[in-house]
């Protein structure tokens, strides 16, 4: 990100306040700042994208259940897939890998459960879906365990650098970025949403966007807005180089535990939501299990054997473990566009898809605050969590 971009002395006035520097504010930054509008992105720590954006996989997948969510995932690939032209850098490598996404079940129904959900996949738009058995399955992917007995596998999926995503939105977008820099209240008037306060002083403002991650609803909180999510840990392990982990793999995903592995740089990364885990207050300081390495390889080895080598093996200097926070509602969608009954302020949060769901998230909040996607158009409107329950 260019240095200008930068801002030492905090602005005193900008058509758009973006508060929060992860990869949605980032994209929110750029689609507002490409609209013509005088945008500034306050991040509370002294770097972008180092909290949940820095602890995510990487991973994108449009292998899920709800259309509207698919829709967004698969626009938000599109955006991945020629993301230099679209920011204007010519040569930015993302590292942007389509070496596709797994899901195994080693259930014995596991076919007849999976062949249900790919069928309805299917009836919903999603068709370059392949549904195998498990002698299929372990052909294809031969690393796949004895008791695997079907996948579902979508080709177009993979990972990238969510790092390198947020710099390249950033330094494409035109924008303003003040860091080390705390918002402490957003400002209302007769007309709604006047200024955003931080520790520096006030930002004069009719738009603020609230894109703080787990976050978000201490700072909705200040106009008493309430944001009804729930906050999770996630945490994920890198293992180092190791000749056994087969780096022409996919993201492979235990469907039952929802544990996975992808290759990373002769390694590999794995991760789990640990469903024990209870709801989180927001931190930044997100505490790493020491025994969680263990824990996931153990869980990895259901479905892929060769974990248990990997962990007899490994030496310690060559397992990390780190950890973020998701924030996400009871349907699982983000929450996009206008916060009601405060004029100015809108919402890019309650993300549980993430860096899947970035670009195209970030051009709906911009469409809506410059009125080219109209409210009926928006499915992930803060509205629906009243109507849905």
């Amino acid at each position: 990100m260019s240095h200008q971009l930068v801002c030492e002395q905090l602005p005193t006035q900008a058509d758009v306040v973006i508060i929060g520097g992860g990869i949605s504010g980032a994209a929110t930054a750029f689609y507002t700042s490409r609209a013509g509008l005088d945008t500034v992105v306050v991040e509370m720590r002294d770097a972008l994208g180092s909290l949940a954006t820095a602890a995510s996989s990487g991973t994108f997948c449009a292998l899920y259940d709800q259309p509207e969510v698919i829709a967004l995932i698969q626009a938000s690939i599109e955006v991945y897939a020629q993301f230099a032209d679209v920011v204007g850098l010519p040569g930015l490598d993302i590292g942007f890998r389509q070496q596709g996404y797994l899901f195994a079940s080693c259930e014995s129904t596991g076919f007849e459960a999976l062949s249900a959900r790919a069928a309805h996949k299917r009836s919903i738009g999603l068709e370059d879906l392949e549904l195998l058995g498990g002698d299929e399955a372990r052909y294809r992917f031969p690393y796949l365990a004895p008791q695997v007995t079907a996948v579902i596998y979508r080709a177009a999926d993979g990972w990238l650098s969510p790092h390198q995503v947020t710099y390249g939105f950033a330094s494409g977008s035109g924008a303003r970025f003040v860091l080390s820099t705390r918002v402490t209240n957003i400002k209302l008037d007769g007309r709604g949403v006047c200024g955003v306060e931080t520790n520096r002083g006030t930002i004069d403002t009719r738009t603020a966007v609230i894109a703080a991650g787990a976050f978000a609803p201490q700072i909705a909180g200040t106009v008493g807005l309430d944001l009804p999510v729930d906050i999770v840990r996630l945490q994920q392990a890198i293992i180092g180089p190791q000749p056994l982990i087969p780096q022409d793999a996919p993201v492979t995903v235990d469907w039952t535990r929802g544990c996975y592995w992808r290759p990373e740089v002769g390694g590999a990364l794995l991760g789990w939501a640990d469903p024990f885990v209870p709801n989180e207050d927001p931190t930044e300081e997100v505490a790493a299990d020491w025994q969680f390495p263990a824990r996931v390889l153990d869980l990895a080895a259901i479905v892929t054997p060769l974990w248990r080598k990997v962990a007899a093996s490994a030496k310690g200097h060559q397992v990390c473990v780190s950890a973020g926070q998701v924030s996400y509602p009871y349907d699982n969608k983000p929450i996009l566009g206008p916060a009601p009954g405060y004029d100015g302020l809108y919402l890019n949060a309650g993300h549980a898809y993430g860096v899947m769901a970035a670009p195209a998230a970030g051009r709906c909040v911009a469409e809506t605050i410059t009125g080219q996607r109209p409210a009926a158009e928006n499915p992930f409107s803060y509205e629906r969590l009243a109507t849905e329950e």
